[in-house]
């Protein structure tokens, strides 16, 4: 994974200190789509792509629906 650290703008003092923020940003170096990260798991596990392709597709249901609900 890419990452980069950004400077926050702001500083504040602690202790008599000046003390500056950073912050991690995750960088766009390309995409993933369901069929292959099904295709990675997959070569991780004993688990069939298909299977690991229907775990994927109920997670991502699963988890919009606690969005829905108000549960992180």
């Amino acid at each position: 994974m890419n990452v980069s650290i950004l400077q926050n703008g702001a500083q504040e003092k602690q202790f008599g200190s000046t003390s500056t923020k950073y912050y991690p940003c995750a960088i766009h170096d390309g995409e993933d789509d369901l069929d292959s990260l099904a295709d990675i798991v997959a070569s991780q596990s004993t688990i069939s792509k298909a299977e690991c392709y229907g775990v994927i597709m109920a997670l991502t249901k699963t988890i919009g629906e606690s969005l829905a609900n108000r549960r992180i």
